[in-house]
């Protein structure tokens, strides 16, 4: 009996040797981390009497951050302890839980506050200063609702069940309610955005700018308010908290549709309530849309058909016969109309739906320039075709020899030059190059002259030969009379006489004369004697005798 009660004490020894020190140092961790907690709650305090005097945007930045980090650094020594600390027991632990958790409250319960001071300010700020003032407030908005997420995380820590619930029920509520305010925020500022859109496009000029800087921050309330409602949807689900409403509510501010959103139960839900219930999103978007849409089609059509007619109108102007406009420019001219007419029929669309076309425009000149130097050779070649146009060194339909290139024009715009070659052959020659080498119009001149040149033999008769020739012109029926025709003795050449004949032709007519002339002088030359020589040289040949010595 006395070595069992002996064992005992031996055992309980040990057990105090061990557990002693270990209490010690769990009390003594314990203690400092509340001396921690109350020296961070101390430091909120101070920080939350300086933002009361303070008065400047700047400063005020400046301690929203040191108490956003400062809740940040006490909520994380808080979730260390009781995550890694199983020595501490349920009341110990919950102690330091529900100690951090009124460090939270208050810093509810303040916040408010705050971020009605910082959208005072940033509605006294100038316009320069508005986006750097909102983003103050929007940090702030991010920070009163984080807040939210730090609770729900703590409460969950609570290990007393009884205490848990408690908190669940009352965090519940005070949940709900701060979403619900940022959903009937949110609410508002997409109607307020979609009243300002309608407004906006009859308005005066400066009113338009009040208004166009009005529906600025409507857009940005609405992307914060968005994102805020995004930060608590983990929490929301947490909670058990339907998040369908809020998600179709985050889609038509931002169209970001939420991943949480996309799971079978709430999938389905979503799809329910979006396009079956008549005063969701999805309704409401479509009566808003519906109407502009028309208008926007309407005025395209309208503008369309405008267009035709206007083309038709400038057809018929530059091609009546008094015109003395190129085929070249009266394309150039009937095609830019129809085109100004619809570009001048999608911006009034746009107007009419309510687009501020200012930016767009504005846009479009910067976009312009930098186009211009990208498209350097592009914009040669547009030069060069103006260039033709107003100088018209060719129509279309003529024979030209430009740009190495020999053909009939069939196409012309103001970058290239379409020119189907003798032999059905379709080149496109860019108009720098045209108008940068020697154009020969062959077609240019109504009437043209045939040079051809004709040989006898130095045997045959010289006036034989001209009258053959002369007979010939005349007896053709393409060849003018005025200028009249041209039939000379040209040269004494080496193996022949060499005749010119040059009549004078329609254009049209040129290959025809000069095939048949050069026909009918073959037939007839060879009917009257007259030979066409070849070319030859007389070859003559001397022998010299060489005699011997001895003769």
């Amino acid at each position: 009996m006395r070595r069992v009660i002996r064992q005992g004490w031996i055992s309980l020894l040990i057990w105090a040797m061990f557990t002693i020190p270990v209490y010690a140092q769990v009390q003594s961790e314990q203690l400092i981390l509340k001396e921690s907690l109350q020296k961070g709650q101390d430091d909120l305090n101070s920080l939350g009497q300086i933002w009361r005097k303070s008065e400047s945007d700047m400063s005020r930045s400046m301690l929203l951050q040191q108490i956003s980090s400062r809740v940040d650094e006490l909520n994380a020594l808080v979730l260390k302890n009781t995550r890694s600390q199983s020595q501490l027991s349920i009341a110990a632990n919950d102690a330091l839980v529900k100690k951090m958790l009124t460090v939270i409250e208050l810093q509810k319960t303040q916040a408010p506050q705050r971020l009605r001071d910082l959208f005072h300010s940033y509605e006294q700020a100038s316009l320069a200063n508005k986006p750097l003032s909102w983003l103050t407030v929007s940090s702030a908005m991010h920070y009163q609702s984080s807040l939210y997420s730090k609770q729900s995380e703590l409460i969950e820590r609570l290990r007393d069940v009884r205490s848990r619930k408690e908190y669940r029920v009352r965090f519940h509520n005070d949940l709900l309610r701060y979403v619900n305010d940022l959903a009937n925020y949110l609410n508002a500022s997409i109607k307020k955005q979609d009243q300002i859109k309608d407004e906006i496009g009859s308005l005066t000029k400066v009113m338009h700018q009040q208004m166009s800087d009005e529906l600025t921050l409507q857009q940005r309330v609405s992307k914060t308010l968005s994102d805020n409602i995004s930060q608590l949807v983990p929490v929301l689900k947490v909670n058990d908290i339907d998040v369908t409403v809020y998600n179709q509510l985050i889609f038509s501010a931002s169209g970001e549709l939420s991943d949480l959103v996309i799971n079978s139960d709430g999938f389905l839900s979503f799809i329910r309530t979006f396009f079956f219930s008549g005063d969701q999103f999805f309704v409401v978007s479509i009566k808003s849309f519906l109407p502009k849409a028309l208008i926007f089609i309407l005025m395209i059509v309208l503008f369309y058909g405008i267009s035709r007619v206007m083309k038709q109108l400038v057809s018929k102007m530059v091609r009546s016969k008094h015109s003395r406009m190129s085929t070249l420019v009266q394309d150039f001219f009937i095609a830019t109309t129809g085109k100004s007419v619809i570009l001048l029929g999608i911006l009034a669309a746009f107007s009419q739906i309510g687009v501020d076309l200012a930016p767009i425009l504005a846009g479009l000149g910067v976009a312009g320039i930098v186009i211009g130097f990208a498209l350097q050779d592009t914009l040669s070649n547009f030069a060069s075709g103006m260039m033709i146009l107003i100088y018209r060194p060719f129509d279309v339909g003529d024979y030209v020899d430009a740009g190495g290139v020999s053909g009939k024009v069939s196409y012309m715009s103001l970058v290239n030059t379409t020119i189907r070659t003798f032999d059905n052959q379709k080149i496109m020659v860019p108009n720098n190059k045209i108008w940068g080498s020697t154009i020969n119009n062959i077609t240019a001149e109504r009437v043209r002259r045939v040079d051809m040149e004709f040989s006898i033999s130095y045997d045959d008769d010289i006036l034989l030969a001209e009258k053959v020739l002369r007979s010939i012109i005349d007896e053709h029926p393409d060849v003018l009379r005025e200028p009249e025709p041209v039939i000379r003795l040209m040269r004494l050449g080496e193996s022949s006489v060499d005749f010119i004949v040059r009549p004078w032709v329609r254009t049209e007519a040129y290959w025809e004369l000069y095939w048949d002339v050069t026909r009918s002088v073959k037939l007839r030359f060879d009917e009257v004697g007259l030979s066409i020589p070849f070319p030859q040289r007389d070859v003559h040949l001397y022998q010299h005798t060489h005699h011997s010595l001895s003769e």
